[in-house]
């Protein structure tokens, strides 16, 4: 759906009275009609906090919550209230309304903790955007509760204190497994090239026995077959700990989030997931999905997809620069430009022509990544070596070439 959404917070004081009636019917029809509990939403705490409303380009509510100071409920801030409209069910905006919630909330009361009454279904969601449990289960209104809360303090301090050791690995094309400590980052792990489920993971082919007992997040950047296999969600079916991201041309709609296999999350150009302790940009791409920036604790890795100049056409041009110009700017928000980037260098069949060259050196002055690894290359790895010569020609060194299935670097980070 092809609307434009904006936000909106207010003190209570401000808010005009068609505002106040369409957040209290949400808030009613949500919480009292849909959960059918029979209680007294109109607590008189909501003269005390700020409303953050999500609307769309007519005015009409979406979503919204509440922030409370300090001392008005408890002895830290509070998110609560947090509703979507059911319509809008389906398509992130929680996640988006938790995004925009915590920052401000954090700001407006000059404080590190936020303490959260979550619904005890609810409480993995939470834990997404750094929640933690505080207290045993309990009933609110008939229904299970869980107290939450998020101290960026503490949070501040699982930083890593040093550097971090990063293992990667080429498992072919544009497939690339990632370890950390942490975590397991695998990327476009696709049916093409022909990959044997007998095979080891050394060898390019993925053996779920192999890997570390970590979480295990799995990116697809589209649906094409050299980039994705729906057999990895009934591989991984027993692992725990694994999270699947799907990338899609647009904004699903509800039923095709509904119909997304369990454990997914579906990302679409120029969304934003917060998942764990992962911050998520999507760019669009110029042939199908998305490109994954991916923030995280260790550090920051970029994989481009099929987002490349693939053609010197008026499309492909002004695509692909609109869309690194994109990337650049989440660079420049977060400070950090990507500590290792997996960048396509060729076609599928083997070319490397001009127009592809010159958009490699547009992405190299803007997004400027410390470690970058060609691919998209099965069967004409060979090309990947060419282009870190051209690219050393131009005063770029930082090309690491993995050319055989199940060949690794370390990088620290």
């Amino acid at each position: 759906m092809e609307q434009s959404l904006f936000w909106q917070c207010k003190k209570f004081s401000e808010l005009l009275p068609d505002e106040l009636y369409a957040l209290l019917k949400l808030r009613s029809r949500v919480f009292v009609v849909e959960q059918q509990a029979l209680y007294l939403d109109l607590d008189d705490r909501d003269q005390h906090g700020f409303h953050l409303m999500l609307k769309d380009e007519s005015g009409q509510l979406i979503a919204c919550c509440r922030l409370l100071p300090p001392g008005i409920l408890y002895p830290e801030a509070v998110i609560g209230r947090v509703v979507v409209d059911p319509a809008w069910r389906g398509r992130g905006l929680a996640h988006e309304l938790m995004q925009q919630a915590v920052p401000r909330c954090l700001e407006l009361y000059n404080t590190r903790q936020i303490h959260m009454s979550a619904q005890k279904h609810l409480q993995n969601f939470y834990a997404r955007h750094g929640f933690q449990p505080i207290t045993d289960e309990y009933l609110e209104d008939g229904i299970p509760h869980v107290g939450m809360l998020l101290d960026t303090s503490a949070i501040n301090k699982k930083q890593p204190a040093g550097p971090v050791n990063c293992h990667v690995r080429y498992l072919g094309h544009s497939a690339w497994l990632v370890s950390t400590p942490a975590r397991c980052l695998l990327f476009d792990y696709g049916d093409r090239p022909t990959r044997n489920q007998s095979g080891i993971l050394a060898d390019g082919v993925l053996n779920p026995v192999e890997l570390p007992a970590v979480p295990l997040y799995v990116f697809a950047s589209h649906r094409h077959g050299d980039h994705y296999s729906a057999r990895l969600h009934s591989m991984m079916a027993k692992r725990p700990q694994t999270i699947f991201v799907l990338g899609l041309d647009e904004q699903p709609s509800c039923s095709e989030s509904e119909a997304a296999p369990a454990g997914t999350w579906l990302a679409w150009p120029h969304a934003e997931l917060q998942i764990d302790d992962l911050t998520i940009h999507c760019s669009g791409s110029t042939d199908s999905g998305v490109s994954f920036l991916i923030e995280m604790p260790e550090g920051t890795l970029y994989h481009g997809g099929d987002l490349a100049l693939w053609d010197n056409t008026t499309f492909y041009n002004r695509v692909f620069r609109e869309e690194t110009d994109w990337l650049a700017g989440c660079c420049s928000i977060a400070g950090k430009q990507p500590d290792i980037a997996f960048v396509p260098v060729s076609t599928s069949d083997g070319y490397q022509e001009e127009p592809l060259l010159n958009g490699l050196w547009y992405f190299l002055e803007k997004i400027k990544p410390l470690h970058l690894l060609p691919m998209h290359g099965h069967g004409y790895e060979d090309l990947y070596q060419t282009f870190a010569e051209l690219a050393t020609a131009r005063g770029f060194d930082q090309v690491t070439v993995l050319r055989e299935r199940g060949e690794e670097v370390v990088f620290e980070l």
